[in-house]
Parts: structure tokens; C-alpha cells; sequence
């Protein structure tokens, strides 16, 4: 079926609507602790032709392959590992995240014509369903899941399991 979710998100003021039993949205907000946070992103398939990813923004500073970035930062399947973690330090306790595709290595795309998403709550975080650019409504383009952790000031995460230490 071809939809172009934009429309009707325009419609809606672009605010999350009911389509099919799911609360479908352009992108999500996650609110978080004004702490430090442990982002884990796991990218779990893509069903598109077109490259697949994630585009997350929140003010604050972000450490990402020990990298540090400011306010925002994308991520493309193809070319990140399956699991990434992010550690993230919030100046106003908000995350928000696109899904985003690109084709033929092209600009970044996203928020437009089919784009849309749903989430699954998950322990620690959602599971994102995720509809492209592309005018249909099967929402397996990407599915990725999200889980945030808050870390104390040693490093650990809040139920005191060293994460460093997991990964050694």
C-alpha cells in the first residue's frame, strides 16, 4: 500500500497519530536523567534497498567511538558494529531520534514522505519499527533498539555491573 506518512503527519500538526492499531510518530523523544547516560543502540535489521541508520540529537555532549561530539551525531547500519555504545552527558535531559536512510551514498534523509516509526518498550529502553522514505507502511526498514542507563560517578552503571570490564 502506498502511503506518504508526511501528509498526514502535516495534517496532524506533526504530532504522533493512530495508524493500524500503532501509535506511529516521525521521531522520538526520550527523556533522560541530567547525568550521564550509557546509550546502547543495537541494530537489529534492515529489509530496504536504500542504507539504513539513526540520527540522534539532545544538547549536550556525546563520547562515541571515543570521539567527542557535540548535540547531535547520525550512524549508518553498513557501517557501524551491530552494538554501539555511546556515553551521553545531558544539559537538558532530552533525546531525540530519527531513522534515516540515504541512497546511493546521497545526502542524508529523513521526517519526509514515507518516513515514520512506532516503538516497543523494552527493559531499559524501545525497540524501534522503522518506515523510510519510501511510500509504504511495513515498518521493517530498520529495527534497532535503544537502552539508556544512568552511570554513577565511577563508571558503573547504576545496578553497579562495570560495563568496561564486560567488554575486556
Amino acid at each position: 500500500m502506498k502511503i506518504v506518512f508526511e501528509e498526514l503527519f502535516e495534517k496532524n500538526q506533526w504530532k504522533p497519530l493512530e495508524f493500524k492499531g500503532k501509535a506511529i510518530q516521525i521521531a522520538d523523544k526520550i527523556e533522560l536523567p541530567l547525568t550521564k547516560v550509557r546509550i546502547t543502540i543495537i541494530f537489529e535489521r534492515t529489509n530496504s534497498d536504500w542504507e539504513q541508520g539513526v540520527f540522534l540529537k539532545g544538547e549536550g555532549d556525546f563520547l562515541v567511538n571515543d570521539e567527542h561530539l557535540k548535540d547531535a551525531f547520525y550512524l549508518w547500519r553498513n557501517t557501524s558494529p551491530g552494538i554501539i555504545e555511546i556515553v551521553f552527558n545531558s544539559a537538558k535531559g532530552e533525546l531525540t531520534i530519527w531513522n534515516t536512510w540515504r541512497i546511493d551514498n546521497g545526502p542524508m534523509q529523513y521526517g519526509h514522505n514515507g518516513a515514520a516509526l512506532y516503538y516497543e518498550r523494552i527493559p531499559d529502553g524501545k525497540r524501534y519499527f522503522c518506515n523510510d522514505g519510501y511510500p509504504d507502511d511495513d515498518f521493517d526498514d530498520l529495527i534497532f533498539t535503544i537502552q539508556v542507563t544512568p552511570i554513577t560517578g565511577n563508571g558503573q552503571q547504576e545496578d553497579g555491573h562495570d560495563k568496561r570490564k564486560a567488554k575486556e
